[in-house]
């Protein structure tokens, strides 16, 4: 039997508990999939529901989502540089509120606004710092300062 339809039978289980550790379930889930049987009957048990958030607080508004990609356009058709730094400087200038140059850019990846061009990454980017053997390469930091008497002090430390 279906754990769920075990849960909406449940009204003459005597310890829920013990029922909860057989069927491997938490007593929270017990006692919700009890709520929706109890609720909406067999349908609103044994139907899926989504477990995305009703409302996310922290989401960027539509209307300056809706400014970033109408700035975006009106740079591209200009010819000017149409990144995300250049449209939140343009959108500061046209005082609008103005979310950070990383929300910009996520804003613009999202719908699909921004080209990824690998031939742009630094070299260095693709190189690691790791060597085969123990003490293969060194590394030493110097420091130095002159005293106000003219004598030069410092210390050298091996990384």
């Amino acid at each position: 039997m279906d754990t769920r339809a075990a849960t909406a039978l449940a009204g003459q289980i005597e310890n829920v508990a013990e029922f909860c550790r057989r069927r491997q379930i938490s007593r929270v889930t017990f006692y919700k999939w009890r709520r929706r049987f109890d609720a909406q009957g067999w349908d609103g048990l044994l139907q899926e529901r989504s477990r995305r958030p009703v409302s996310c607080p922290s989401a960027t508004d539509a209307a300056v989502v809706q400014a970033v990609i109408k700035c975006r356009v009106e740079l591209a058709a200009a010819g000017l540089d149409h990144g995300p730094q250049s449209i939140v400087w343009t959108l500061q200038r046209r005082e609008v509120a103005v979310p950070s140059r990383a929300t910009v850019a996520r804003i613009l990846s999202r719908f699909g606004l921004i080209m990824a061009q690998p031939q742009k990454r630094p070299k260095s980017a693709t190189k690691r710092f790791c060597f085969s053997r123990p003490n293969e390469c060194w590394q030493s930091d110097w420091t130095q300062w002159n005293l106000a008497d003219g004598h030069r002090r410092g210390y050298r430390r091996l990384a």
